[in-house]
């Protein structure tokens, strides 16, 4: 990213102390401790490996992640523990994950898609395999990497999907569409041999917030409210509309 966009990152989210390895940190303001883990790997080897006892609450903060906002600015978006652990216990019943699953870390850890990759995997007792930037790159080198890894579970754009050939997955279970809109055409495809799941949501209601298994009767429709999310139809008003109504969601 650019370096404008980071110092502006850093200074918005008030960040204090910054983890790095061994990259240029010249442009990191000297105000915050950057701290290279590269350099003090000895150290923290001899740290101990049981987590700390810290009480974690519920509307505690989980994680911060930044869009590009509708101002062109990056906008942070704050998404508290309650959120993100309802969100991940939804997802692992919703695709049947367990600790024989694969998933592949598809998305970058600047796109909140790698939440559900990340945490669902490790929470499920799952595998996460984790792509190069030469790995996720279609067709050939992102087809090798799902059959070298039997990778079981993915989370994958529908421009990505339409582009690979659904029938050389035999490991393939799961298949989550999102990100765009996703086509009848991709949808249908991927559904005759794979559960396959479209899944919406903004940002701001962590990762995704409805999500529906296609049976394969015309456009995928976006399914229904995970579990402990309301989804409302309101009008310009932002009144509720009626049944058959066009409106906008929240």
């Amino acid at each position: 990213y650019p370096t404008k966009r980071l110092k502006y990152i850093l200074k918005d989210a008030n960040i204090q102390v910054l983890l790095t390895q061994n990259h240029p940190t010249q442009w990191i303001p000297k105000e915050i401790d950057c701290i290279n883990i590269k350099e003090h790997e000895m150290n923290i080897s001899r740290e101990k490996n049981i987590n700390p006892t810290i009480e974690v609450k519920p509307d505690n903060l989980a994680y911060v992640i930044y869009t590009s906002g509708s101002t062109g600015k990056p906008k942070g978006v704050l998404i508290e523990q309650k959120s993100l652990c309802n969100f991940i216990i939804s997802s692992i019943n919703l695709t049947k994950m367990n600790s024989d699953s694969r998933n592949i870390q598809f998305a970058s850890l600047s796109f909140d898609a790698s939440v559900f990759e990340i945490f669902t995997s490790l929470v499920s007792g799952g595998t996460l395999y984790v792509c190069s930037q030469h790995d996720i790159m279609p067709v050939e080198p992102l087809t090798q990497f799902l059959q070298k890894n039997k990778i079981t579970h993915a989370l994958l754009p529908p421009t990505v999907l339409n582009l690979l050939d659904e029938s050389v997955f035999k490991d393939l279970q799961v298949v989550i569409s999102a990100g765009s809109a996703c086509s009848e055409q991709v949808a249908k495809r991927w559904m005759q041999n794979h559960l396959f799941i479209n899944a919406y949501g903004p940002t701001e209601t962590t990762v995704y917030t409805v999500a529906g298994i296609y049976k394969g009767d015309g456009a995928p429709p976006i399914g229904r409210s995970i579990p402990n999310v309301e989804v409302y139809v309101l009008n310009e008003a932002k009144k509720l509309v009626p049944i058959g109504t066009v409106g906008e969601l929240y």
